[in-house]
């Protein structure tokens, strides 16, 4: 917590304090000194309670962007990890001639969880890393017999572990854009635990 946010509680402590000094002859009796301010206000502080005893709760979030990464067939780059989570750009042959752009999540903590427009796992464990699970995903143009067309998707995710990290995600997948088979690019929410 800031030097500032500190000093706004000593001084809010401070004033209440002395209104109760003021009304209440039982607390009148000894002296209110600035040290005695200061623990009240240290206090409160570390128990993350307002003026009126009720919780504060404090978030710790962070934005990161990635990209573009920009892919050929085959490839595959890190994004980044992000408490247990671990993202990937992979740009593949979907079997059928076809470009797909994937963004894939791995997991270093067992029975975490995550969500996304395509594909969701509920028991998200280590176990599962030899495959990983789709993030995001975008089937597009083909590779090889004829033109290929440009194809863009947006999906968005969310994955949480028991230790209490969050991430919330959005990704636009371009296949056959600016030159490269895949361009995927995109922004993280990271919650960590406090």
């Amino acid at each position: 917590m800031d030097r500032s946010r500190i000093g706004r509680a000593v001084a809010i402590l401070a004033v209440a304090a002395l209104a109760v000094a003021v009304v209440s002859p039982a607390f009148s009796a000894a002296p209110l000194t600035k040290a005695k301010v200061k623990k009240l206000a240290k206090k409160a502080v570390k128990q993350n309670i307002d003026d009126f005893g009720n919780p504060i709760f404090i978030e710790e979030a962070e934005l990161v962007r990635y990209g573009p990464v920009q892919l050929n067939v085959p490839g595959t780059a890190p994004i980044g990890t992000f408490g247990p989570f671990t993202l990937t750009a992979s740009c593949q042959n979907d079997g059928g001639g076809n470009i797909q752009g994937l963004v894939l999540i791995t997991t270093s903590e067992d029975n975490s969880t995550y969500q996304s427009n395509d594909d969701s796992e509920d028991d998200f464990d280590v176990a599962d890393n030899p495959n990983p699970e789709w993030w995001a995903e975008d089937t597009g143009g083909i590779i090889v017999g004829g033109p290929q067309e440009t194809n863009s998707e947006e999906d968005e995710g969310h994955a949480s572990s028991p230790s209490g990290t969050n991430i919330d995600g959005r990704t636009t997948i371009n296949t056959n854009f600016a030159g490269f088979d895949c361009s995927i690019a995109g922004y993280i929410i990271v919650e960590s635990p406090m």
